[in-house]
């Protein structure tokens, strides 16, 4: 997921990246024809020959990281580079986030994970192997009921005949009483199933306490992002106005290429901070998940 994400931001960054050269390219053309109408000097036109330049060289160095990303996403998917299969970006980040209840995150986790599970099942062990310690200390009463096929005859006649080819049911009821007359050996089991016991305890709820310091954690850094990103929109959304209203100027002749190059390169710096904190929040919603024990449940891959 983290190198989906990733490959998510690349494959923006260089459309990004390719809008800005477009423009670049664009300004350089038509300051060539202003050059050319002596309405420019020539200096101005070899700077921005310099910032196309170095555009295109941005362009390649985002390229090139998006087939790095490319690669590594392939690698996880078990697809070589020869494979018909096209990577296609379909999640996209989302709008709106509603963060959960931490306590419903901790019942949820200590439902789900691993650790949790087993922490629990050794605590419900212990206690069963502490009740049966303790019930060994106690005296012991118990009815017992019994019967067999092997029970005496009514009457004595026959009797020698009788015991070979007769069957007599018997029955039997009675009461049984134990007490242990030497107890240290039970209580000393008691006690070490106790220990157990305490410690089985103990390291469930540490396992908690881990999952509560997690989730807590990951929830303020959530909040965080949440807050950050919408600061980076409104910068985005304020640079983009900026220089699309240097960019009138520059048409109608009041303003200069190097100017609308220094408004669009402040918008592609906000929008490129706002797709990283969209990233930034998808890749801690994963590690939330993670932590929750729900991320296969919460991409439907149960």
């Amino acid at each position: 997921l983290g190198a989906y994400w990733d490959y998510y931001l690349l494959q923006h960054v260089v459309k990004l990246r390719k809008s800005s050269l477009a423009i670049a390219e664009k300004m350089l053309s038509e300051d060539r024809q202003r050059v050319a109408s002596g309405q420019l000097a020539e200096s101005e036109m070899l700077r921005m020959t310099s910032w196309v330049a170095e555009r295109r060289r941005s362009l390649f160095q985002g390229q090139q990281e998006l087939n790095n990303a490319s690669e590594q996403l392939r690698n996880f998917l078990s697809l070589s580079s020869g494979s018909s299969v096209t990577l296609e970006v379909l999640a996209k980040p989302q709008e709106k986030l509603n963060l959960p209840n931490e306590q419903i995150l901790l019942d949820h986790a200590m439902s789900a994970r691993p650790e949790a599970l087993i922490a629990r099942r050794q605590v419900e062990q212990e206690s069963a192997r502490t009740n049966y310690y303790e019930n060994q200390t106690l005296p012991q009463l118990d009815l017992k009921l019994s019967t067999d096929m092997t029970g005496l005859a009514t009457h004595s006649d026959k009797a020698l005949t009788q015991v070979n080819d007769q069957v007599y049911r018997g029955h039997a009821v009675g009461l049984e009483f134990k007490t242990p007359l030497d107890g240290k050996g039970a209580a000393a089991e008691l006690s070490a199933s106790r220990m157990k016991h305490q410690s089985a305890l103990l390291e469930i709820k540490g396992v908690e306490n881990s999952l509560v310091n997690a989730i807590a954690t990951q929830l303020a850094n959530l909040q965080s992002l949440t807050e950050q990103l919408a600061e980076m929109q409104a910068v985005a959304s304020s640079n983009k106005k900026m220089q699309s209203i240097e960019q009138q100027r520059y048409a109608a002749g009041k303003s200069t290429a190097r100017a609308v190059l220094e408004k669009e390169e402040l918008t592609n710096q906000a929008i490129h901070a706002e797709l990283d904190t969209q990233v930034s929040l998808e890749k801690a919603l994963v590690l939330l998940h993670t932590t929750e024990g729900s991320i296969l449940k919460h991409y439907g891959l149960e």
